[in-house]
């Protein structure tokens, strides 16, 4: 079997307890994994660009440790937080770091610059390239380089390119995806989610509702925002129908049904872990 991986699972397979990622491996099986570029794109955006935003924060002087910088940053919230919490564990357990030594701070730099070119080879040389995106992101494409020399520099330049989105949004063909090749698609979505009165669905209409804003205003709507919030009906449309989908998320459920995209929902991490306590007690 082919398997087609959703960013949630290749962000599981990287961040995750070993116990989870071997769970996750054990599910999925020896087949072939495949991303897209989409999907990379989407890896950065919600992980490695946090690091690199931590990394940023941690070089200021007002922070004196490592310490001092986590303890300020636990004040961030969503995706930046969990984030930067997951890096936190990996640099006190396996590098050794003393969070409150103020000489550790640049060992602590090193390596989350160590981890960054480290996440980002391992999503080159783990997962094979569908070589298909029909939605041309642009910021798929803005190239990482971030060399030990002058890794502050490198990170800051490929933010900057990666965050322009509005020169990003001019390059893209996300309108042409969702509002002319999949427009069917996109509709019956709407029309699906109108009618669905199951509360697991609460992901799928909120998707649903952004969709339907973008077939009501057009391609002016389909801005870099609107995208990361239609982001999975992104991912099931444009997903090889020879292979599975791997997935977390509840809404997959209802956009692989819809379409008839063969699909398999693995629990999150923390639902893992629930039924692995429960079954020991």
């Amino acid at each position: 079997m082919k398997h087609f991986l959703d960013t949630s699972v290749v962000r599981s397979l990287f961040s995750g307890t070993s116990a989870y990622r071997e769970h996750l491996r054990s599910e999925i099986g020896l087949g072939r994994k495949y991303i897209s570029n989409y999907i990379e794109m989407e890896f950065r955006r919600g992980f490695l660009v946090h690091l690199m935003e931590f990394y940023a924060w941690l070089e200021l002087p007002t922070n004196r440790t490592y310490g001092e910088a986590l303890r300020s940053w636990s004040h961030q919230w969503g995706g930046r937080l969990k984030a930067v919490m997951q890096l936190a564990g990996d640099l006190c357990d396996v590098q050794g770091l003393d969070p409150d030594d103020p000489s550790d701070k640049g060992k602590a730099l090193l390596a989350i610059g160590r981890m960054i070119r480290r996440y980002e080879l391992k999503l080159k040389g783990c997962f094979r390239n569908t070589g298909s995106d029909r939605t041309q992101c642009a910021r798929a494409t803005v190239k990482l380089s971030a060399r030990l020399a002058s890794l502050s520099e490198d990170l800051t330049a490929f933010q900057q390119r990666f965050n322009d989105k509005e020169s990003c949004r001019k390059a893209c063909r996300i309108d042409d995806v969702l509002l002319d090749r999949y427009r069917t698609e996109v509709a019956r979505y709407v029309e699906l989610a109108a009618a669905e009165t199951d509360p697991g669905a609460k992901q799928f209409k909120k998707i649903a509702e952004h969709l339907d804003g973008l077939l009501q205003k057009g391609p002016a709507a389909c801005t870099c925002y609107r995208c990361g919030q239609v982001g999975d009906a992104v991912i099931a449309l444009e997903s090889p129908r020879n292979c599975r989908l791997e997935h977390t998320d509840t809404s997959f459920d209802y956009l692989c049904s819809s379409i008839g995209q063969d699909h398999k929902r693995h629990g999150h991490e923390r639902a893992f872990f629930k039924e692995s306590e429960s079954g020991t007690e």
